[in-house]
C-alpha cells in the first residue's frame, strides 16, 4: 500500500512546524554522514554538460508508524517517523480515505512494517534560453516543500 502524507505543511500534534522538523534532520543525517553527498555529488558544470535534474538530497528514506488518533476532533491515522535519534515524529496523516483500506490489511496480516521516501526540497536542473543566437544554459535551483511517500508492507 503506498500514500503521500497528508498535512505535511503544516505544525504537527505538538505545533512544531513539519517542513522544519524535516529539513533539521536531513541536515543532522548529512552531517554524521548518513546521507550521501548533496546533489548526488554533481557539479554545476556535470549538471549543465549532463543536462541533468539532481535533487539536494536523494534517496532518503525514514521508519514510519502509524498510529490512531484525533486531529480537529476527528479520528485519523497519524504518520510518525523515526528521527535519527531513534525517536518518532508526527509529520501528517494518511489519506482518509485509505484508512478503510489500510484497516482491513491489517486484520489479515501478522506484522507490518513502513517506510518514507522523501520527496521535494531543492532541486538544481539547467534552464535553457538562446543569446546571441546560441543556446546556453544557467543554473537553476528550485525550493518546493518536503513531502512523504509512504509504503506499508504487510506480511
Amino acid at each position: 500500500m503506498q500514500f503521500k502524507v497528508k498535512d505535511i505543511t503544516h505544525e504537527n500534534e505538538k505545533g512544531k512546524n513539519i517542513q522544519k522538523i524535516l529539513n533539521r534532520e536531513l541536515k543532522y543525517a548529512y552531517e554524521c554522514g548518513i546521507i550521501g553527498e548533496k546533489y548526488e555529488g554533481y557539479t554545476n558544470q556535470e549538471i549543465k554538460e549532463l543536462d541533468l535534474s539532481v535533487a539536494e538530497y536523494s534517496n532518503v528514506k525514514f521508519n514510519v508508524q502509524l498510529r490512531e488518533g484525533l486531529i480537529d476532533g476527528k479520528i485519523r491515522m497519524k504518520v510518525y517517523i523515526e528521527k535519527i535519534n531513534g525517536e518518532y515524529v508526527h509529520v501528517g496523516i494518511m489519506p482518509p480515505s485509505l484508512v478503510k483500506e489500510y484497516n482491513e490489511k491489517l486484520r489479515k496480516s501478522n506484522q507490518i512494517r513502513g517506510i518514507a521516501e522523501l520527496t521535494g526540497g531543492k532541486n538544481k536542473c539547467c534552464r535553457w534560453y538562446e543569446e546571441n543566437y546560441k543556446e546556453k544554459c544557467e543554473i537553476q535551483t528550485k525550493e518546493l516543500n518536503y513531502g512523504l511517500t509512504v509504503t506499508i508492507y504487510f506480511e
